[in-house]
């Protein structure tokens, strides 16, 4: 089970949840009744007109991205945005919310929960659109870590699958790793853990992306539980104490 602790100053800088489901025709038509379901959480509202754009050849040299005439339309986006920092993104075979502010899943106690932010949205989606299966829901957290001093404390700090032996931090300007693997029975994962230095400044994000594909529209909830405590225990297992004592104190200590 997932812990309940909540970290005044958490690595965790994005968290973003998504649905997929069979392309809704009829979206447009309902969207002003999920505006109105919606509106007490979500009052600010934006409708986005995405244009494909594809890559225009006009010389050997250059390639220019541009909009250009194509037979596909268009797509939609209904934005919707949140006092406390959640942006929810309607499109016709996706929703999905995102949210740099809150601290927690689902930790018991006086806390902005995402999980409730999740289960708001997306329980008035499902009254309006009665879909009987969703084909792929998805949970991701993206960390941006504090950095040691040096090469030598990095492993005192975390769990790190780089080489550290064969490739100093201290010399790198950039150390991937990724895998892609099944975590539980369909239950997918993909952790990224990736350091790079950007304009001189060193950067350590580790990036937790957890799926499920082809999901009753009643589970939504308790699969979405699945992914994060998946996700938990990954990122539990990516840090060392001296981190969590770091996440402990409060911001700018």
């Amino acid at each position: 089970m997932a812990s309940a602790e909540v970290y005044a100053s958490p690595t965790v800088k994005q968290v973003i949840f998504q649905v997929r489901y069979a392309n809704l025709f009829y979206l447009e038509q309902v969207i002003g009744d999920y505006q109105k379901a919606i509106m007490k959480q979500f009052p600010e509202s934006e409708l986005i007109i995405h244009q494909k754009l594809v890559f225009q050849d006009i010389g050997p040299e250059i390639r220019r991205e541009t909009p250009v005439e194509t037979s596909s339309p268009a797509i939609k986006i209904w934005r919707f945005k949140s006092p406390d920092g959640v942006v929810l993104n309607v499109l016709p075979d996706s929703l999905d919310l995102s949210s740099t502010a809150h601290k927690t899943y689902n930790a018991p106690g006086d806390h902005r929960r995402f999980r409730d932010a999740i289960q708001f949205a997306v329980d008035r989606f499902l009254e309006l659109t009665s879909l009987p299966t969703l084909k792929r829901i998805g949970l991701r957290y993206i960390d941006e870590c504090p950095l040691p001093a040096d090469n030598a404390m990095f492993t005192e700090w975390y769990n790190t699958a780089f080489p550290l032996d064969r490739f100093n931090v201290d010399n790198a300007s950039e150390l991937a790793f990724v895998v892609h693997t099944q975590k539980s029975p369909g239950n997918f994962l993909r952790f990224a853990e990736s350091y790079r230095v950007l304009e001189g400044v060193p950067q350590y994000t580790l990036d937790f992306d957890g799926h499920t594909e082809n999901v009753p529209s009643e589970r939504y909830l308790p699969v979405t539980d699945i992914l994060h405590e998946i996700i938990d225990v990954e990122w539990r297992a990516s840090l060392r104490e001296p981190v969590f004592q770091l996440m402990r104190r409060p911001p700018g200590e």
